[in-house]
């Protein structure tokens, strides 16, 4: 009898390590709920923790920022300057503006900094904390306006009166008109979507931090 109970136990002592959830964190932001996670240098290789007898998987390790073990363990793989550092320079190489999913804790609005970069382009990217990117912006939205006014030709046309002349001034675009309301559109265009990108990678990165990170992943249990 008490073999029997003896090894009852230890099979469920076997049977609960394997299916014992680990979640590896891609540097998307996608939490993948995991069983028998193997570590290597190129490729982690796991089973899903819905189907732990199902075929063996694996993702590259270049493409995963953090695995929390069922133990309480935590294994960083974010790089130190891609946490240490909060440009958009750095941080477009470990997050894809696509895979941004909104949370009430993100401290940038991707829409509202669009839009007011269209409206002054670079003045988002200044808002988001990109100050020489949003200069080259408002620097560019100068020149383009700088070219659209001065491209306008002066006409001037002599009326003649009863009692004078008057002397009557008009503004007809031109070609070089043309082209710098083209620029200001580009621009403002281009300005607006480059804002959203900067707000959507740093709203990630942040999500990424310790205390965010651990908050999503407690809630997938």
């Amino acid at each position: 009898m008490r073999y029997r109970i003896l090894v009852v136990s230890l099979l469920l002592l076997v049977s609960t390590a394997l299916s014992a959830q680990d979640i590896i964190v891609t540097r998307k932001g996608q939490t993948i709920e995991a069983t028998g996670v193997i570590f290597g240098p190129s490729r982690i290789s796991y089973n899903l923790y819905s189907n732990p007898a199902g075929p063996l998987l694996s993702i590259d390790t270049d493409q995963v920022s953090r695995i929390y073990f069922e133990n309480g363990e935590k294994l960083d793989l974010v790089s130190s300057s891609a946490q240490l550092s909060g440009y958009y320079s750095d941080l477009r190489k470990h997050y894809d503006p696509d895979d941004y999913i909104p949370q009430q804790s993100d401290p940038y609005n991707p829409d509202l900094l669009g839009i007011v970069s269209f409206v002054v382009p670079g003045l988002g990217q200044m808002l988001e904390g990109e100050w020489g990117t949003g200069a080259l912006y408002l620097a560019g939205a100068a020149s383009m306006y700088y070219v659209t006014f001065a491209t306008l030709k002066r006409d001037y046309k002599v009326i003649d009166g009863e009692m004078s002349q008057v002397v009557k001034g008009s503004l007809k675009p031109t070609i070089g008109t043309a082209l710098g309301i083209a620029g200001i559109i580009a621009l403002n265009t281009f300005s607006y979507m480059d804002a959203v990108r900067i707000a959507k990678v740093k709203n990630m990165h942040f999500q990424m931090q310790p205390g965010i990170a651990g908050l999503r992943v407690s809630m997938t249990f």
